[in-house]
């Protein structure tokens, strides 16, 4: 009798064991369906790129490139984004971009980008290509499952961000050729 209720107990109890482990599975399984549904984000067809060539006919190359040299000193601050290649001669600068002012669907976004600066006689072309994100965090100082996931930032919901920031760097980089300041002091 004692080996009969130890058996009906035994069973019971595995059935219970193997519904809650069943009922936890399945909710494992859909939040994750749900968290990953909602960080997706959409590519596009074509890699994101941005490219302006201005003509400065009254520079010669290497006072541009000394400008262009000091423009990104200057607007560069983070020590993360930096000047990694620059060739005088050549009149090329390549560097690092590197932007924490965006978000999407609750989740702030660092977006690095390479950009480049080629010099030619009595003109010059600024090119950002290659963005990519890494998820830093939650909007509202919360903490962000998804924090340090990385991609590929040419998608369709930061574009107009990119386009617009590259822009504004392009039209920065532009006053500062034309900045026919002197450094008398």
């Amino acid at each position: 009798k004692f080996k009969l209720v130890v058996k009906k107990y035994i069973r019971k109890e595995m059935s219970m064991k193997s519904v809650l482990s069943m009922g936890y599975s399945v909710i494992v399984l859909l939040g994750s369906l749900f968290i990953l549904s909602c960080a997706t984000m959409t590519p596009l067809a074509q890699p994101l790129e941005f490219s302006e060539v201005v003509k400065l006919e009254n520079l010669e190359q290497q006072e541009m490139f000394k400008r262009a040299s000091m423009w990104f000193v200057s607007s560069f601050k983070d020590a993360k984004a930096v000047l990694e290649y620059n060739d005088k001669e050549a009149g090329v600068l390549n560097g690092k971009f590197i932007s924490s002012g965006y978000s999407h669907e609750g989740h702030k976004m660092k977006v690095e980008a390479n950009i480049a600066i080629e010099i030619r006689e009595g003109r010059y072309k600024i090119t950002f290509t290659n963005p990519t994100y890494t998820i830093t965090g939650a909007v509202g100082g919360m903490t962000s499952s998804f924090e340090g996931r990385t991609g590929s930032a040419s998608t369709e919901e930061l574009k107009p961000k990119l386009l617009k920031t590259w822009r504004s760097m392009s039209n920065d980089l532009k006053k500062a050729m034309n900045d026919n300041s002197k450094d008398d002091w």
